[in-house]
């Protein structure tokens, strides 16, 4: 559950109790969050338009920066293209949806 008012990410197990708090010194404004179907957790930060992912074991792994031109981020999610194996980071703003392909370093 994201938490903006603590700057956090609230973990909860399947049965509702609390695990712990992720935090990450640059998460200030979690907004969005969304496993992919490879278990990595990517949280969106609205205040800084960065993008965290976390693994499975939720360790941080890596964070980079969307260019929004301003827009606050709304919600993200990810999809795999069967076909041709890709995978896709969708970024949900008030006006426009960006999509990232999702390789070693996250590209444009």
């Amino acid at each position: 559950v994201s938490d903006p008012a603590q700057g956090a990410i609230v973990v909860f197990d399947y049965l509702g109790n609390y695990v712990r708090n992720l935090e990450h010194p640059d998460l200030t404004q979690p907004k969005a969050l969304h496993w992919s179907n490879d278990k990595m957790l990517f949280a969106a930060d609205s205040e800084s338009a960065n993008i965290f992912l976390f693994s499975e074991s939720l360790s941080f792994i890596q964070s980079f920066t969307i260019n929004t031109s301003g827009e606050a981020i709304i919600d993200i999610t990810s999809w795999r293209d069967t076909s041709s194996k890709k995978q896709f980071l969708y970024i949900l703003l008030p006006e426009s949806c960006l999509r990232y392909e999702i390789t070693a370093a996250p590209r444009h």
